[in-house]
């Protein structure tokens, strides 16, 4: 599928009952993780919309680029452009995303790290890193603004044919289970006309280290922290040439 086939796709409606098949004909596993790059997983991605990757950042490198995370929540500040806040019940402040993170080598040079390159070499529509990794910062007790989202597209507002097909590889740096503030996925929705009201989805099994992937266009939800420790992740754009996405 190149882009003009992409966008000439006609969108088909969500069936969330759908089986859902690979090109062997077998079903496909909605909970299926895998461990490396290979034709199976391309394939898996093309038909879900989504993939994940265990263990694909080593330990040691999960640490660096989690201090460095945290460096930068310490230094942002309301209002300074570079971030996203919440509230708590309290109407506190609460950081919920960096958008720039070129100041730390260790986040801005994942962007071109050889796994991630391979990954975005998945898609069949020629997409490259759109620049330094954002950061997601999920935090118990956040009750407003930009933090927990319900079910959505990231294009949902308009501007598919600007910014879409997009990627996004998500790089756990902490947390990741399903009381960290879970990311969750309706399997094939990102080729089908959009279902929005109350699902139940898939959630991703993300823990420090692992790597998801999703297409801009599926279905998913960003769900609230609620036990002791949230989630932080690096999040990637990778898009077509020429193409600026927004903040994901």
């Amino acid at each position: 599928m190149n882009l003009t086939d992409f966008h000439a796709t006609p969108q088909r409606p969500f069936d969330p009952a759908a089986q859902l098949l690979g090109r062997d004909g077998a079903p496909l596993d909605p909970f299926a993780a895998f461990t490396g790059e290979s034709a199976a997983l391309a394939d898996y991605l093309h038909v879900m919309g989504y993939a994940l990757l265990k263990g694909v950042f080593t330990p040691w490198e999960v640490a660096e680029a989690l201090a460095a995370a945290l460096r930068l929540a310490e230094a942002a500040k309301e209002g300074d452009g570079r971030s996203w806040w919440g509230r708590d019940a309290q109407d506190t402040p609460v950081l919920t995303r960096i958008l720039w993170s070129g100041d730390e080598p260790a986040i801005a040079g994942m962007s071109a790290d050889p796994r991630i390159l391979s990954m975005a070499a998945l898609s069949p529509f020629g997409l490259r890193p759109a620049g330094p990794g954002m950061i997601l910062y999920k935090t118990p007790g956040v009750t407003g603004g930009l933090a927990d989202i319900p079910w959505h597209r990231d294009c949902g507002m308009g501007g598919h044919d600007e910014r879409c097909p997009m990627l996004i590889a998500s790089v756990c740096l902490r947390g990741g289970s399903p009381t960290a503030g879970e990311l969750r996925v309706l399997p094939g929705s990102w080729l089908t006309a959009p279902s929005y009201g109350e699902h139940e989805g898939v959630g991703l099994d993300l823990r420090p280290g692992d790597v998801s992937l999703h297409y801009s266009d599926i279905m998913h939800a960003s769900l609230p922290a609620v036990g002791p420790v949230g989630r932080i992740s690096v999040l990637i754009a990778l898009t077509p040439a020429g193409r600026v996405p927004p903040p994901v």
